[in-house]
């Protein structure tokens, strides 16, 4: 209860009431509106400017409120906060970027074998940990870390993004995929493989939407033609930043091509059922509908014709 009235839970008149009352006690308050609910009242037990009547009975009391420190022993205890994260500092010193740098390249090393193994699930693993150790929040980035440590954690950080975006790929994780190879691009705008993953990446979403064609599935053409347009975007980036003709673009370019060939048969398609659809939900529509006014037409003239005839003797 006194915790209650503490923290003005309850109506004004119990906090003035109860805290006259000795332990044991059993008191009748009668509370006028003003220290109860008011005018407002308090739907739909308490009308507005209703006098209450309570009886209430002092059980116990609780615990008393711990007494808020004073500045002094707020510093204080700061102070000694300080001291005992300094003293674990020392003892326990944090990992240097070359400790840090080299268990990523240990974990990516991991991967790589998972990846050779086709286990391309471990591999994620191993590459989600190598990020871990050469994880920085965002103050230690900037004012703890040189130039050169932000260069060599950059370098480690392109490999895992460019490793860990194929195994994504292999594990049919196209979203995840996309956003490693960006992440990958922004690191280094001149990384052929990057670009050429995401090439890999968006041939794949241009074949789930086939996909939603074969099981009748809604889709729209024109999702399909971006993505076979950022496709072959880059693999056209990646082919040129490549100084030696490499096989796996063009064996992706090629694969694109069958893609887009399907895309445009599938939007041929498409056009024709346009056409058909016009011609049978509109213009069959409105022949038939012409159709009908002429003959109403040609039967209210006839009508009238037979109408201005004299009639028979």
């Amino acid at each position: 209860m006194w915790e209650a009235l503490m923290m003005s839970k309850v109506i004004k008149g119990w906090d003035i009431g109860v805290i006259s009352m000795k332990l044991g006690e059993i008191a009748r308050f009668i509370i006028k509106p003003e220290y109860a609910y008011g005018s407002q009242g308090c739907a739909p037990k308490i009308e507005p400017d209703e006098t209450l009547d309570f009886e209430i009975e002092l059980v116990r009391f609780g615990d008393p409120l711990p007494r808020f420190p004073t500045s002094a022993e707020l510093a204080e205890t700061r102070k000694q906060q300080h001291e005992e994260n300094k003293k674990m500092l020392e003892e326990n010193p944090p990992p240097t970027v070359d400790e840090r740098v080299r268990l990523a390249t240990e974990e990516k090393q991991k991967g790589n074998s998972c990846i050779a193994e086709k286990d391309y699930e471990a591999a994620q693993k191993h590459y989600d940990s190598g990020f871990v150790n050469i994880f920085y929040a965002k103050d230690e980035w900037d004012q703890l870390l040189s130039e050169q440590d932000r260069a060599e954690i950059n370098q480690i950080k392109l490999l895992l993004y460019l490793n860990r975006g194929l195994c994504k790929l292999k594990l049919n994780k196209i979203e995840d995929a996309l956003w490693d190879c960006d992440q990958a691009i922004s690191l280094d705008a001149t990384a052929s493989k990057a670009h050429f993953r995401r090439g890999l990446v968006y041939t794949e979403k241009l074949k789930q939407e086939f996909e939603k064609e074969r099981n009748g599935q809604f889709w729209v053409i024109d999702k399909g033609v971006k993505y076979a347009k950022e496709a072959q975007e880059s693999f056209r980036k990646a082919s040129e930043l490549c100084s030696n003709a490499d096989a796996g673009i063009a064996r992706g370019m090629l694969e694109l091509e069958r893609q887009k060939a399907q895309l445009q048969r599938y939007a041929s398609k498409y056009k024709e059922d346009e056409k058909r659809l016009y011609k049978e939900q509109i213009f069959d529509r409105m022949v038939a509908k012409n159709k009908k006014l002429q003959e109403q037409e040609a039967k209210r003239a006839m009508e009238d014709v037979f109408k201005d005839m004299p009639a028979l003797e």
